[in-house]
């Protein structure tokens, strides 16, 4: 068979498909959405040259999972540009902008997909997280609220729901949501986490203490959790087996686990060798090295040193007025 035309029985010729003409393959598809995106689709994955659009779908999700952003992209691409209110290209190639940080383009597609589909709730619950990603927490909360009004048993959508009023300073209906999400799946360590960092950002160290031993006990490796826990016992005035969780911290931290932050340490018997090692962990963790750029002039060219001083603290903060007087001090003729 050509692709694009047929040969008519009656007359013989060949006859020209149209986009919306049944497929002369005799699938009962619309030619666009069968044939036509088999050939659309040679050009950009060898392994979908005979593919179907769920087939194309299936190929792209395959990428996706793998990590293949630009070939699995490529293919909602192609598919758009046959079926441009394909739904699930719409909604999956949204994802994929998202998980690229192209939060903005998700945004748009996911949106599209929802103005075709209104009660399409998986795509409700990930436009929700764009737009926490964008920091647009209200229309999160307004997101996360409708889909939760089609399906209410998500667990999941309740901790981001209550991570994003959190957010927005609604303390009282983030520990809502936290809780909400935890009778639905009482083994949900995430938020146990989210309601024990609400608890104690509010002074309640009493029920953090419980909530960081219920993410504990649920998963006894959860990152950095250990220290918070030691922290709010201290807070507490809470000395009943506090040498016991002391060594614990400096055990685990010795063995390069990451058990607290670095600033925790700082209020605990720790050695200077177990401080730096607890900040050193920390920030692997959480700042990976960054590969410097083969353009980089290692030469020094500048008759004084040059010192930058930087600090998220340069506001009314106790460390801006500790350094007063050293930014003060300095010696500009030398430095």
């Amino acid at each position: 068979m050509i692709i694009g035309q047929y040969i008519d029985k009656g007359s013989g010729l060949k006859v020209k498909l149209e986009r919306n003409d049944l497929c002369s393959c005799g699938s009962g598809k619309k030619y666009k959405k069968c044939c036509l995106l088999r050939a659309e689709l040679q050009t950009t994955n060898k392994q979908s040259a005979t593919a179907s659009i769920p087939d194309a779908i299936h190929i792209a999700i395959e990428h996706q999972k793998a990590g293949r952003v630009l070939e699995a992209g490529s293919i909602y691409q192609q598919i758009l540009r046959i079926d441009s209110d394909n739904l699930d290209a719409l909604h999956l190639f949204g994802v994929l902008a998202h998980e690229t940080g192209r939060h903005e383009i998700a945004a748009e597609l996911i949106s599209k997909a929802l103005a075709l589909k209104p009660d399409f709730v998986e795509a409700r619950c990930n436009l929700g997280t764009v737009f926490q990603a964008l920091n647009r927490l209200d229309e999160a909360v307004e997101t996360f609220r409708s889909a939760l009004a089609y399906k209410s048993d998500m667990a999941e959508v309740h901790n981001n729901l209550g991570l994003a009023l959190n957010g927005l300073g609604k303390t009282g209906d983030a520990e809502e949501s936290f809780r909400r999400a935890l009778t639905i799946k009482p083994d949900f360590a995430v938020a146990y986490y989210n309601l024990a960092n609400l608890q104690k950002d509010n002074g309640q160290f009493e029920g953090a203490m419980e909530s960081y031993r219920g993410t504990l006990d649920l998963e006894s490796d959860f990152q950095f959790v250990y220290g918070d826990y030691l922290y709010c016992q201290m807070q507490c005035c809470n000395w009943e087996g506090i040498n016991k969780v002391i060594n614990e911290v400096l055990v685990a931290v010795e063995n390069g686990m990451m058990v607290s932050t670095p600033f925790i340490l700082l209020t605990i018997p720790a050695t200077l060798a177990q401080q730096k090692k607890c900040a050193e962990i920390y920030v692997q963790e959480k700042y990976p090295e960054v590969p410097t750029t083969s353009n980089v002039n290692d030469k020094y060219s500048h008759d004084k040193i040059r010192l930058g001083y930087f600090s998220s603290d340069f506001y009314n903060h106790a460390t801006a007025h500790l350094m007063a007087e050293l930014l003060e001090q300095h010696d500009r003729s030398k430095f």
